[in-house]
C-alpha cells in the first residue's frame, strides 16, 4: 500500500513514553501482546509483498500473560480495534490497560483489564494496515494506520469525516470527565 492511499487515526491514551510508527504494509498477520493488568508491550507481524516483516518491541519488560495472534492473512484482515486506557500507579500518564480486535472473520480479546476510558475505532470497511502511538515501560497509546479494502479514496474521505466526529466526541468526552474529576478532587 502507497501512504498516500492510507489514513492514519489516533493515537489513543496517555503522552508518556516515545513515539512509534511502523508505516503501512499489505496487512497485519500476527500480533503478540504481553499482558497484565495493562498492556506491557505489543509488537507485530507485518505483510510486505508477501514477505513477513517484524515490528520493533513497543512498550517494556514484564507481564504475567503473553498472547500470539495469528491472522489467516490475507483472507483474514483487522477490521476494529478497542480498548481501554486510565492511569497505573507510579506512572504519571495514562496507558492502554486492554485491547480487543474484530477481524472480517471473528473477534478477539479482550487482554488486560477493562479499566478506564474506552475507545473504539471501527473502520467501516477499510482494514488497519500499520501501527503508530507511544511506548516506554507500557504501551502509552495506540493508533493505526488505515488502507480501503474496496471503493479507494472515497471511502476514506467519508471514514476521515466519520472518524473526525469521534475524536470530537472523545475529546469532549475527555474534557467533561477531567473537569468532573478535578471538581469531585476539591
Amino acid at each position: 500500500m502507497g501512504e498516500k492511499d492510507c489514513l492514519k487515526v489516533g493515537p489513543w491514551g496517555g503522552k508518556g513514553g516515545y513515539n512509534f510508527d511502523d508505516g503501512s504494509y499489505n496487512g497485519v498477520k500476527e500480533i503478540i501482546i504481553v499482558y497484565s493488568k495493562h498492556i506491557n508491550s505489543i509488537r507485530f507481524v507485518y505483510d510486505k509483498r508477501k514477505r513477513s516483516v517484524l515490528s520493533n518491541h513497543h512498550g517494556g519488560n514484564g507481564g504475567d500473560h503473553t498472547v500470539q495472534i495469528v491472522l489467516k492473512f490475507p483472507e483474514e484482515y483487522l477490521t476494529e480495534i478497542s480498548g481501554y486506557h486510565s492511569y497505573v500507579a507510579n506512572y504519571p500518564t495514562s496507558v492502554i490497560r486492554s485491547l480487543a480486535f474484530k477481524t472480517n472473520l471473528r473477534s478477539l480479546g479482550p487482554f488486560g483489564n477493562e479499566e478506564g476510558m474506552e475507545f473504539v475505532l471501527p473502520t467501516n470497511g477499510a482494514m488497519v494496515v500499520g501501527f503508530n502511538g507511544r511506548s516506554g515501560r507500557y504501551l502509552d497509546s495506540i493508533g493505526c494506520t488505515l488502507s480501503p479494502k474496496h471503493n479507494g479514496p472515497t471511502m476514506l474521505n467519508r471514514l476521515n469525516n466519520k472518524l473526525q466526529k469521534k475524536i470530537e466526541e472523545y475529546a469532549n468526552r475527555t474534557t467533561t470527565n477531567n473537569q468532573n474529576s478535578l471538581q469531585k478532587a476539591h
